[in-house]
């Protein structure tokens, strides 16, 4: 297994994903979708927060925040990505 792990994690590196540091900006933006949806967690609404700012796509597996969040825009079910 590790062997499929280290070949996994090297097609991630080849993606070249940018990197988004956390802001201000996006916190408030979580706090906003927290607000919205209770016991929706920072970490997650983080992740949703950032996807919205810079116009990408929150890929969650998580169907509970998807059916409450989903109203919002720029996320997916991971079930559902291609």
């Amino acid at each position: 297994a590790p062997e499929i792990a280290l070949n996994f994690y090297s097609q991630l590196l080849l993606m070249k994903f940018t990197e988004i540091h956390t802001s201000l900006e996006i916190a408030n933006q979580a706090i906003e979708i927290m607000k919205q949806s209770p016991k929706t967690s920072f970490y997650d609404a983080c992740y949703h927060a950032t996807a919205l700012i810079h116009d990408g796509q929150f890929i969650t597996a998580d169907k509970n925040y998807y059916s409450k969040n989903k109203k919002l825009g720029s996320i997916k079910l991971l079930k559902d990505y291609s």
